[in-house]
């Protein structure tokens, strides 16, 4: 089997688009400013070798999902518990659906070959907008992409 990535970018992001909660949900780096509302982005961060068996390697590759909104809105108060939530029901979604519907062996949830499925929350500007944002470590493990030759 042939390491294709399309498939499971495509997977994170329908994952994002059906939870409802964004504005937008891109596949590349925010490039907009986010408005009062979340927006969602997909990126490919990393690839590694996961373990593997005596014909073929399997990978662990690494996306990260960003959500962002606006620091400029009322009430401050409630931007926190707002990103907190999203962030929670992707966590939800993935876990739910820990091999993206079979495209997947697993999300490593646990962090059984590196690190889990963990978000960090942080500040960026963006398009000269303050936001807050949590950066989500996704680690995905395929299975046996690489085959190996003597």
């Amino acid at each position: 089997m042939a390491l294709d990535p399309q498939p499971i970018f495509d997977a994170l992001l329908t994952h994002l688009q059906t939870l409802g909660l964004f504005e937008s949900v891109n596949g590349h780096a925010a490039d907009i400013s986010p408005g009062y509302g979340l927006v969602a982005t997909v990126e490919f961060v990393a690839m590694a070798r996961a373990r593997s068996g005596l014909a073929s390697t399997s990978a662990r590759i690494e996306f990260t999902i960003t959500i962002l909104t606006s620091l400029d809105q009322e009430p401050a108060d409630a931007i926190d518990p707002e990103i907190l939530t999203a962030t929670g029901k992707v966590f939800e979604s993935l876990i739910g659906d820990f091999t993206l519907g079979g495209l997947a062996r697993v999300v490593d949830v646990g962090g059984s070959g590196g690190d889990p499925l963990v978000a960090r929350a942080a500040y960026a500007t963006v398009g000269g907008v303050k936001a807050r944002a949590v950066i989500i470590d996704v680690p995905v493990i395929v299975n046996d992409p690489f085959p190996e030759v003597a």
